[in-house]
């Protein structure tokens, strides 16, 4: 397959075997071009893969039964839906229990498979992500602040990491990868958030913003562009308005403007996840939505590690910030 260098390093990093058995999933709402590209790229490897379009255009908060029985005859499991299924709990039953490889990639676009996230050096993601970890560890709070007014504090509980590699069994994530993310205590997230990227549920904001106010871990105001649509969405789903996660991209050859994913997995950009926080040591069931900002400034304690969507050279190795400095995403 020829010119599209996305899908190989995609299917490439997952270490598919000859006689392990693929399963993609997808639904009718998604573009069919690059699931199909990516499943005919698997063809070259495994002698059994499958490619179901069935799966419901519905959030669910659970795959359903017909489709899990599929799914436990699966080696690797490929999430290309038009939505993510990351909060179902069989999806986290399949990489946990079962030991599956499980992988998203929701909202692929051909223009994925030519450049940008999926093109990732997975291992310089791996040593940045392990370098940060450790100068995270220990620490207790987090301040995030923005140019457009974000203001938002919150007291960390756990830190981990999404680098990409995905080749051993019970391992998993999202594609495009990268990212540090942060559970917090509960109670303990406060403030003002601008979203000015990119939401679920309503895509790229393109200079619209969406304001929210938190306060003890739950959003209690919702303002700005797509207001009507997610205050809806909130009464419906009050498990929604929980604050599930922070996340900091660290993959600096995403291209903002593209796909959800791939904006919350650009190094120096921020997110915030609500709803579902299972896989994070929580309780809170149903889906999970993420919000996307950029340049944002970030002090974790008193110590800032992100400068208006630059991260903090003092995070890294010398090696490291050699390798970094071409992206130009240091500060």
């Amino acid at each position: 397959m020829k010119g599209y260098p996305g899908a190989d390093k995609f299917v490439g990093s997952l270490g598919i075997k000859r006689r392990e058995k693929v399963l993609i999933l997808s639904d009718n709402l998604a573009p069919r071009k690059p699931v199909e590209i990516i499943a005919d790229k698997c063809r070259e490897i495994s002698e059994s893969v499958e490619l179901d379009w069935s799966l419901p255009e519905e959030v669910l908060d659970e795959i359903p039964l017909r489709i899990q029985n599929e799914l436990m005859q699966a080696d690797v499991v490929l999430f290309l839906a038009s939505q993510s299924w990351y909060h179902a709990p069989f999806r986290q039953k399949l990489k946990y229990r079962f030991k599956k490889r499980v992988i998203e990639s929701y909202g692929l676009c051909m223009e994925l498979l030519e450049n940008g996230g999926l093109l990732a050096d997975h291992h310089l993601i791996e040593e940045m992500n392990i370098e940060f970890k450790k100068k995270l560890k220990g620490r207790r709070s987090i301040h995030i602040m923005s140019s457009k007014g974000t203001d938002l504090f919150a007291k960390i509980d756990s830190v981990a990491a999404e680098s990409g590699l995905y080749q051993k069994p019970g391992s998993g994530g999202n594609l495009p990868a990268g990212e540090i993310s942060l559970s917090t205590i509960d109670k303990s997230v406060s403030g003002r958030i601008i979203f000015d990227l990119s939401f679920d549920t309503v895509g790229q904001l393109r200079g619209r913003t969406i304001e929210l106010g938190i306060n003890n871990n739950r959003i209690v105001k919702v303002s700005g562009a797509h207001k009507n649509k997610l205050k809806l969405l909130l009464s419906r789903d009050p498990r929604l308005k929980k604050i599930a996660e922070i996340g900091i991209g660290t993959n600096p050859f995403c291209i903002l403007g593209r796909s959800i994913l791939e904006d919350e997995k650009r190094m120096g950009t921020l997110h915030i996840g609500f709803g579902n926080d299972i896989y994070f040591g929580g309780e809170n069931t149903g889906a999970h939505y993420d919000g996307i900002l950029g340049e944002p400034t970030v002090d974790i304690d008193d110590n800032r590690v992100m400068l208006e969507g630059k991260i903090s050279k003092g995070l890294f190795s010398k090696e490291l910030v050699r390798r970094l400095s071409k992206f130009g995403v240091l500060n």
